[in-house]
């Protein structure tokens, strides 16, 4: 069994094309999505697009993806998500009514035993308690650098096998005490024109392996793609997560 494992697209479709691409090559069973597939990036609607209308890919919604919800309907909307209520604004006004219900039905959390092999897809570690409270509670753990410390203190309360995971846009990839903690890295979100992704490949006899993948894009189109479409606070979000001001 091998699965595609897809972090933090961000809107970017550009990067998901390229990945999606190289995924034909690989022979891969099932893709699963690791939250945050709108926002930061100019082409929530696409990607979303795309998504919906592939076989074989399962999804799990990540912050960014939910506070754009909480404006879709209307739902209190997170403090800590403030500094991007413009832009969060501008997608949300930008979704059809599909997009929004498919996120909407979409689940935080994807659990699947694989030949003895017990996975857990998340977007983050929750708060004690808080796996099924509203984004506007804030119910993610804080952000720990990538250690392998950090790691089991973050999912203390998960026994799976494996764990994968997003939000934190680095790669991960830590084995600790028989528990293997990966984040293939932001898709969508890079400093260098890379999308990134992972494969699990698990055998019949549950044995598994890990291999991250970077697959180079042209990222022009889509800085330039920010002006384009007047993206609300596209500066910023260019220099954050691209590490570029208005080009290459």
């Amino acid at each position: 069994m091998k699965y595609a494992l897809l972090a933090d697209i961000h809107g970017n479709k550009h990067a998901l094309q390229a990945v999606l691409e190289d995924l034909q090559y690989q022979k891969i069973d099932k893709i699963m999505c690791l939250g945050d597939l709108i926002a930061i990036g100019p082409h929530s609607n696409e990607v979303l697009h795309t998504i919906m209308n592939m076989p074989n890919i399962s999804i799990i919604t990540g912050n960014h993806d939910e506070a754009v919800l909480s404006l879709y309907f209307n739902e209190p909307y997170p403090d800590s998500h403030k500094h991007a209520k413009p832009h969060h604004e501008w997608v949300a006004q930008q979704l059809s009514d599909d997009q929004a219900q498919y996120l909407k039905k979409s689940p935080r959390q994807i659990t699947e035993d694989i030949n003895d092999i017990r996975l857990l897809c998340t977007h983050y570690a929750y708060k004690q308690g808080m796996e099924s409270s509203p984004i506007e509670k804030d119910p993610y753990k804080r952000i720990m650098e990538p250690t392998s410390q950090n790691m089991a203190t973050l999912f203390s309360q998960n026994d799976q096998d494996i764990i994968a995971f997003g939000h934190h846009h680095p790669k991960h990839d830590f084995h600790i005490k028989g528990q293997h903690y990966i984040n293939p890295g932001s898709l969508g979100c890079n400093d260098k024109p890379l999308a990134r992704y992972a494969i699990l490949s698990i055998s019949k006899e549950g044995k598994y392996s890990i291999a991250h993948k970077e697959v180079p894009y042209n990222r022009a189109p889509l800085l330039q793609d920010y002006d384009d479409l007047s993206v609300p606070q596209r500066d910023e979000l260019r220099k954050i997560f691209h590490g570029q001001g208005r080009s290459e």
